[in-house]
């Protein structure tokens, strides 16, 4: 948990904020090896526990994993940039990096919280590393969720074009996305600075009021971002259902003609979106839980023990993430540009006709033109 959390107790309760040592008297408690205090002490800036230094290099190694996990799809898209054939076959190389680029900039950003609130267990004192290591926690995540939004978005509007998906067809859905998530970012940045200034040198606890409203901004955040979760959620189940249903009935007609059964590729893409929406909505629910005690008093064991943290923040965000380098996006790349489109026209992100030129109804390949059923 983020040292703000016992300190805003204490403002809650209408005590000053606790000056940091350079303004203490010679009486206070001495901070130890590391520059821990205890919480409540003069000095202390924090956390309400003793941080742990292994932890914190078990998960530095562990979004060093995820990080490379993108660097190599990323090397691969570079190297054969100069192979694309001139059919079309291929997405644009630009859009093969652009998936594996957003991933390995979040892994960037969770490697250095990480790595930022090791360097804390051993500088206690300096507040930079808990104010900076607590800003890159609590942004991720909307991060993860951006990408898991584009690569549904991608999906419904390459295999379902204008049919609805739980009342929203695949454009509005994007367009509805694309502008709420950005604000919802920036709204949590904006959070998360506010509430930095609670680590900040302060005798007089002025920044006790700051720090609430940033609280209060980040609970608001996260809320609207778990009704979104749970509904995009909705969507991707659903149309997981309705892509296995078509899926059985384009088999049945193949086994019929006598054709080679369609691939299901697709759903290790679906699998892992939903796992990754179920990831980022537990670690949702932990954050509006635990920051809600600051202002009910309840459960406020989820803040002062650090186990918490790293199982339900640390765990299910990395566990987001890192899935998709398991799977990859280029089974969701290939899913787009072999899709069964039938007399419908390709969607634009698979570079393949411009608006306004149809496909043939009969292609040379009809074994890969299965890989994600289309909706009906």
């Amino acid at each position: 948990m983020t040292s703000y959390g016992h300190s805003l107790v204490s403002t809650r309760s209408g005590s000053e904020e606790p000056s940091t040592s350079r303004s203490c008297p010679i009486t206070t408690v001495k901070p130890d090896a590391n520059g821990w205090v205890p919480p409540g002490s003069c000095g202390y800036i924090s956390r309400p526990y003793y941080p742990s230094f292994v932890s914190a290099l078990v998960f530095c190694a562990a979004a060093v994993l995820v990080l490379l996990g993108f660097a190599l799809p990323i090397f691969r898209s570079v190297s054969r940039r100069g192979h694309q054939p001139r059919n079309g076959r291929w997405p644009s190389w630009k859009f093969c990096l652009l998936l594996p680029w957003i991933g390995a900039l979040i892994a960037t950003c969770l490697l250095a919280a990480y790595v930022l609130r090791a360097f804390g267990t051993r500088y206690q004192q300096v507040l930079e590393f808990v104010a900076i290591s607590d800003t890159f926690v609590l942004i991720c995540p909307i991060l993860i969720f951006l990408l898991d939004c584009t690569v549904l978005t991608r999906i419904v509007t390459a295999s379902c074009q204008d049919e609805k998906i739980v009342g929203v067809t695949g454009q509005v859905l994007s367009r509805a996305l694309l502008l709420t998530i950005p604000l919802l970012a920036i709204e949590q940045l904006t959070a998360s600075v506010f509430i930095a200034p609670k680590h900040r040198v302060s005798s007089s606890g002025s920044g006790s009021s700051t720090a609430m409203l940033g609280l209060k901004l980040y609970l608001v955040g996260i809320g609207v971002q778990e009704v979104l979760v749970v509904y995009v959620s909705i969507i991707a189940v659903s149309l997981f259902k309705k892509l296995g249903a078509n899926e059985a009935a384009d088999l049945r007609a193949k086994m019929t003609d006598g054709l080679s059964q369609p691939s299901n590729r697709w759903r290790s893409t679906m699998y892992s979106l939903i796992f990754s929406l179920a990831a980022i909505g537990i670690r949702i629910a932990y954050r509006l839980i635990e920051l809600s005690g600051i202002f009910t008093g309840y459960l406020l064991v989820l803040m002062q023990n650090e186990i918490f943290f790293y199982t339900l923040e640390c765990l299910p965000v990395l566990a987001a993430l890192g899935v998709w380098t398991v799977v990859g996006f280029e089974d969701m790349i290939d899913n787009l540009d072999t899709m069964p489109v039938g007399t419908h026209i390709y969607h634009e992100l698979s570079g393949v006709p411009e608006e306004g030129h149809s496909v043939p109804l009969e292609r040379e390949s009809s074994e890969d033109d299965d890989r994600l059923p289309k909706c009906i």
